[in-house]
């Protein structure tokens, strides 16, 4: 029975829908009949008449409802690149909402969900990152809540990762100030990520091999040792303080 009068319900929307021109609704009404769709998971017809009521709307009220609506029927299609600026533009205009928090959130999935392979530009890891932190920074409560500590780990991670791609291809193609100043990023900025020992063990590497600040290696080597517990780094950091300290005793 139930089953049939949802059936009922949802015939008569389509009905009332087909027989009124939505550029004739008002802003209030276009909302109606979005929201209505909405809860019938029609989600594209909504967005459609979540768009003319924003484009109609006479009061904040109707239009943040319908911005915020825009974006959820976007985001629950999995149409992540339409979400972000609805979010975006619900953001801009109604910050300090009650939905501010799980705004943020879905901005900043919209955003993870379309992170690129490593090869390729890390735009949207940054800006999920970003809107990751504002969500922590602003309601840690929520965010601990969402386990949002850990995807922060997990993009600042990517990061240095992009960072270290980029190095070892400047090394490869023998660019090597260039692969340089990438590992010294990484060593100066992302000290908390899995990347941090690698890029400290390259680097050591490189200033040894290059004849320069040895002193400086010596030193994130040690750090190596300290930090990590990764067998294989252990045993490259230390590898390398033994050929250094047999060296200095030939001499």
């Amino acid at each position: 029975m139930k089953k049939i009068l949802i059936l009922l319900a949802f015939v008569v929307f389509v009905v009332s829908c087909a027989s009124k021109n939505p550029n004739e609704m008002s802003a209030e009404q276009l909302l109606s009949y979005g929201l209505n769709a909405f809860e019938q998971a029609d989600y594209d017809e909504a967005a459609k008449y979540f768009e003319k009521s924003i484009m109609k709307a006479d009061t904040p009220e109707i239009a943040a409802k319908a911005q915020l609506f825009l974006g959820n029927s976007y985001f629950i299609m999995g149409d992540f690149a339409q979400a972000i600026p609805s979010y975006e533009q619900y953001l801009d205009l109604y910050e300090g909402t009650k939905e501010e928090k799980r705004v943020i959130f879905r901005l900043a999935s919209s955003y993870y969900k379309i992170i690129q392979s490593i090869d390729r530009d890390q735009s949207n890891t940054k800006e999920a990152l970003k809107y990751f932190e504002k969500l922590r920074q602003k309601f840690p409560a929520y965010a601990h809540e969402k386990g949002v500590d850990d995807t922060i780990r997990k993009l600042r991670n990517r990061l240095a990762e992009k960072e270290m791609y980029v190095a070892e291809f400047y090394f490869r193609i023998g660019k090597d100030e260039a692969a340089e100043k990438r590992l010294k990023y990484i060593l100066e900025n992302y000290q908390d990520t899995e990347v941090y020992c690698k890029a400290a063990l390259k680097y050591s590497e490189y200033l040894i091999e290059k004849g320069k600040k040895t002193n400086v290696a010596v030193a994130y080597l040690k750090n190596v040792l300290q930090q990590n517990n990764d067998k294989e780094y252990l045993e490259r950091a230390s590898e390398i303080l033994k050929k250094l300290e047999s060296n200095v005793s030939s001499e």
